[in-house]
Formats: structure tokens, sequence, C-alpha cells
């Protein structure tokens, strides 16, 4: 294990990826300890981090520590290799504190409890599975990988790039995310991926798998069966895994007290009184019924009648003169000697 550690990471000049590898996953393990402990209120473990009542999340102190190992590591010279792994391990720590909370920065709200929030973990998951490969000697694409000297080579190196370009293209067209990024490494996957059906939902099966024609409906209920028959299980055994390592999702309404929540609330400006819920007829104060007005109004207007004041019975009000003559020149009713007495009194 010592000899494959140095010929492999140390003697070729990966030792400094490596720190940045390891300090990225410790970090992230970590900090899921921490929010996990946190939710479950946890007394003897150690709380948020606020600053003037504002909850700051981890992914404040992610983007500062990727700041000093990115910079810090530019700055350096390639000889200092122990303080250039030091950095290393800052800036790994920073990607796993910053990409722990992506789907906050994704959704632009704290959704870190809820089903959203999983974005998260799967950004972590391909970050390691991408910096794992790297470590271990995988090139993208095969870069460097053709040692022709001259212009031959480097034509060579461009058009098999733009090869695995277009088919890592169609992979992720056809839905395959993690297909399509491994891919990247092990470029058999891209073939793979790009010849056989795509996923249901995916952009090139929207686009191609009309259901109409004979040919799109035939390729889209074989995209619905391989949906149900392999990806789905796959899918489950994923979110188990997660939850496992990351924690399981709240209801959305759970507002806990890690200072993340499922539902954000609205924001309060400072010194604001809370705002209050419009006052209305529910479940637990019902409408108040009014004997004058309920008794004799029918429903749709007794909800806009005033609750002071009572309806008039149909049989009080006096009724006018419905076969009195319109005069053709002004326009106005002419009233009878019957309406006239009435007006009178």
């Amino acid at each position: 294990m010592g000899d494959w550690f140095h010929r492999t990471i140390v003697e070729s000049g990966r030792l400094p990826l490596f720190c940045a590898f390891a300090a990225m996953l410790v970090a992230f393990l970590f900090i899921r300890l921490s929010v996990r402990m946190i939710r479950a209120q946890v007394k003897w473990w150690p709380g948020n981090v606020a600053s003037g009542g504002v909850h700051l999340h981890h992914v404040v102190f992610g983007v500062v520590f990727m700041i000093i190992g990115g910079v810090g590591g530019i700055a350096l010279s390639d000889r200092a290799l122990w303080p250039l792994c030091v950095l290393s391990a800052i800036f790994g720590i920073g990607v796993a504190l910053v990409l722990d909370e992506f789907a906050l920065i994704l959704h632009l709200e704290d959704v870190y409890w809820s089903t959203a929030g999983r974005t998260s973990v799967d950004a972590i998951f391909v970050a390691f599975a991408m910096v794992g490969l790297l470590v271990v000697g995988g090139r993208p694409f095969e870069i460097g990988g053709n040692s022709e000297p001259g212009v031959g080579g480097v034509l060579a190196s461009v058009v098999v790039g733009a090869f695995y370009v277009g088919l890592t293209a169609i992979t992720l067209l056809k839905g395959k995310i993690w297909t399509g990024l491994v891919g990247v490494f092990i470029p058999i996957l891209l073939i793979v991926g790009a010849i056989r059906v795509a996923r249901p939902q995916s952009p090139w099966a929207r686009r191609r798998y009309h259901p109409h024609g004979r040919r799109g409906k035939r390729r889209l209920a074989q995209a619905q069966r391989r949906e149900r028959r392999y990806r789905q299980p796959l899918i489950r055994a994923k979110i188990w895994l997660q939850e496992a390592v990351a924690g399981r999702p709240s209801a959305p309404v759970d507002v806990l007290a890690d200072g993340h929540a499922d539902a954000p609330q609205p924001p309060q400006l400072s010194g604001e009184p809370p705002v209050a819920e419009p006052a209305g007829p529910s479940a637990e104060f019902p409408a108040k019924r009014v004997p004058g007005r309920d008794a004799r109004a029918p429903a749709d207007v007794s909800a806009s009648w005033p609750a002071d004041v009572a309806l008039p019975a149909p049989d009080s009000m006096p009724a006018l003169d419905r076969n009195a003559e319109v005069s053709p020149m002004s326009g106005e009713r002419d009233l009878t000697a019957g309406d006239r007495d009435l007006l009178g009194r």
C-alpha cells in the first residue's frame, strides 16, 4: 500500500491533489455530522454560528477557505510542496462546505432539509468521483495520452477531444448524468451512453421520441421500461445511501433547530412587528351568525351585509306600480297616483 501511494501519488506530483481530496472528504463528513447533531438538539454539541441574530451558513466559511487556498496556492512556488499541500487541504475544506449547500445556491432559498436539498449531496458525490479519478491518474478525454510530437500529434488530440466532447453532450442530453461525467475519464462509457436509449424525461426524449410516430412511440416505451426496470432501483439505492450519510429530509413545514427550514418564512425588517394573519372565518373561529341578517338574506348577500344592519323583510318594502308608462321624450317614468301617494308619505 505504501509503495502504491508513493509511486502513484507522490512520484507523479499529485500529493497536493490528494490532500485536497482527503480534506474535502473529512470536511463533508464532519459538517454532516455537525448539522445532524444540531438537528437532534444534542446539548453538549456546539450550536450554530450567528452574528447579530443572523445564522451564518457554512457556505460562507467555505467561500473564505476557497479564496485562501486558491489564491495562496497560485502565489506559491511549485517547489514549496508542503505549504502547497496545506493550502490544497484548505481549498478542499472550502469546496466541501460550499457544495454541501449547493442546493441553497441553486434555489436561492434554504432547502437544506427538504427533498430539493438532495441536490447538494448529488453535487458532492460528483465532486468526489471526479477528484478521485484525477487522484488515481485519470485523464479527461485521454488528454496527454498521445505522445506524438509535432503538428500531427496536436491535430490528433484535437480531433479525439472533439469526438469525446460530442459523445459527452449526447450522453448528458439523454439524461445520463453520471454516465456522462464518469465517461470523461472512461471513454467507453460515453460510447455506450450515446448509443443506448435516452431517459423518458430527458431533453433528447422530449425532442425525438414523439408519441404520435411509430418509431418515437416504440423508443419511448422502451425508455420507460428501462426506467422502471433498471433506473428506479438504482435511484432508490442512491437515495438510501444519501440519507444514511447526510440525513433524511423533513416534512415541508418542519422548522429545525440548526437554522435550516424546509418552508422559509418571509423576511422581516429589523424592528418591524410580525405580520398578523388576516382575520376571517376558519375551522377554529367560524363566522358569527347574525339572527336579523342571516335569517332573511341569501348566502351570497349576507356575507357582505353589515353585521349591525338587518336586511328588511321582503313584505315590508312598498312595491311601485310596474304598469306605469315611460315618457318617450324624457325617458323618465311617469308616476301614478299610488306612487305619488307613497312618496308623499
